[in-house]
């Protein structure tokens, strides 16, 4: 039985290494385990409701009769978004006697992302800078802007809830330090020009815009709190989850790391 457990573990990291071996930062999903006994394995597989083209997979086991590991990977893809996240823990559980189980952790995080957003604007007033740039008033025209990077974490979490037969609860708060690396990529609508031509007496028009790429490396303090609850049998249950981002960012506005600060989901749970 031992030997099962350690082939569905090693089966599970891999599973993990593959979806999530590169985001910037969203709300992680990750399950609360509350282990409680040396052996034990938990895979919680779900996704976002916040966006439904996301996956996720939860890994946990308990090492020895106090320690435990945990694994976390998530992956987004989309026409405008790719995201991917990965995390890996070891902590320390211990259960009181009021069957209250307690646990802290510290671990490593690390993500890729690469999002593009089109701003569609009305401009009002186009004849500003130019004697040359067209008179045009609630002219429409597109503004676009590509975020790509990755980031590394360093973080501690610790969890407390309570396990029944039927439903589980569970309370935890994750407090780190994220660092990225940002490159940041903006056409921005200049004007429409009138541009003639001598050669053959005629003239046309011309959306112009400013091309603006920077890099910035924030640096930024995160609270990551987030409830869990469990219901099923004893060993398989329906999980609902929720949890909050809350930055301390170093940076100037500009220079921001891009995140969410709420995102909710459902997933499959399953106790050896």
């Amino acid at each position: 039985m031992k030997m099962n457990r350690f082939f569905l573990l090693v089966a599970a990291g891999l599973l993990l290494l593959m979806s999530s071996c590169a985001t910037v930062y969203h709300n992680q999903l990750v399950s609360i385990p509350l282990i409680s006994e040396q052996g034990e394995l938990q895979l919680q597989a779900g996704g976002s409701l916040n966006d439904f083209a996301t996956a996720n997979l939860s890994v946990a086991y308990g090492v020895s009769d106090k320690l435990a590991f945990q694994g976390f990977g998530r992956i987004n893809s989309g026409d405008d978004l790719s995201l991917y996240h990965l995390q890996l823990a070891l902590g320390r559980y211990a259960q009181n006697e009021n069957g209250h189980i307690k646990e802290f952790y510290g671990g490593v995080a690390f993500g890729m992302h690469d999002f593009s957003l089109t701003f569609g604007r009305y401009y009002a007033d186009l004849t500003k800078n130019s004697p040359m740039k067209l008179d045009r008033t609630d002219y429409y025209t597109e503004d676009y802007e590509a975020v790509n990077g990755n980031y590394q974490m360093l973080y501690v979490q610790g969890n407390i809830g309570k396990k029944f037969k039927n439903v589980e609860w569970a309370l935890g708060c994750k407090l780190g330090g994220i660092y990225a690396t940002i490159q940041d990529y903006q056409e921005n609508y200049v004007g429409t020009f009138l541009v003639e031509d001598p050669s053959t007496n005629t003239s046309y028009t011309r959306d112009v815009f400013e091309t603006v790429s920077y890099s910035y490396h924030p640096l930024n303090l995160l609270l990551e709190p987030q409830f869990e609850v469990r219901f099923g049998w004893e060993h398989f249950k329906f999980s609902y989850r929720i949890g909050f981002s809350i930055f301390g960012n170093s940076s100037p506005e500009l220079h921001r790391i891009y995140y969410t600060g709420f995102n909710s989901g459902l997933g499959i749970h399953y106790r050896f």
